[in-house]
């Protein structure tokens, strides 16, 4: 009997490790472009074509992680001098910094809510730095999220500067998030490993 209590509380003991570890961050709908499988990345304009958080932090941190892998990364809300940009304004940003690729971070959901953006065709569709209207806008940061059990899911692109084809897309799912910085260092670390295993990081 007591051989039973004991491998009850080792079950639930175990049970609560589990229900506790739940969440963190998974990729899906990862998309690799073969062409340049093999081929790293030197430098890169990382820009964030969603307005949910602070551009600045945003960028940042995924900017962070790839000076950690030896990549020159430079935040576009760092060096935009004005306050809406084109895809053509954006592409002649990393141009001018002799940027091998740019880097889009977008936010497709917060919890249940979707948000719908016109500037990310899936790559069947269009896999090219093709569009005109502004993608990209200036604003005051917004109010701090509070997720708590939300659930947020989030876009990463990269694409090449020279010829605009999109190089890897990828979806990040992150569940119970805690706070925003936590949320976005998590995902930038997890993108990086997902690139460096497609060979695009050292």
């Amino acid at each position: 009997m007591e051989a039973l209590s004991k491998c009850k509380s080792i079950a639930l003991v175990i049970g609560l490790f589990l229900l506790s570890s739940c969440g963190g961050t998974k990729l899906s709908n990862g998309w690799l472009n073969s062409t340049y499988e093999g081929r790293y990345v030197k430098s890169v304009l990382v820009v964030a074509t969603s307005d949910q958080f602070d551009k600045r932090k945003l960028e940042g941190t995924f900017a962070k992680h790839f000076q950690e892998h030896d990549v020159t990364a430079t935040s576009l809300a760092s060096i935009a001098k004005k306050k809406e940009l084109t895809s053509a304004d954006v592409r002649a940003e990393a141009t001018g910094l002799s940027m091998d690729a740019i880097f889009t971070v977008r936010i497709v959901s917060i919890g249940e809510k979707e948000f719908v953006d016109r500037f990310a065709p899936p790559p069947e569709a269009s896999p090219e730095w093709s569009y005109s209207w502004p993608i990209y806008t200036i604003q005051r940061p917004p109010a701090e999220y509070r997720f708590e059990e939300k659930d947020i899911v989030m876009e990463l692109n990269l694409y090449d500067t020279s010829t605009g084809r999109l190089m890897w897309r990828v979806r990040s799912e992150t569940i119970k998030p805690g706070s925003t910085a936590n949320l976005i260092d998590e995902v930038a670390r997890t993108a990086m490993k997902d690139l460096k295993a497609g060979r695009l990081l050292r």
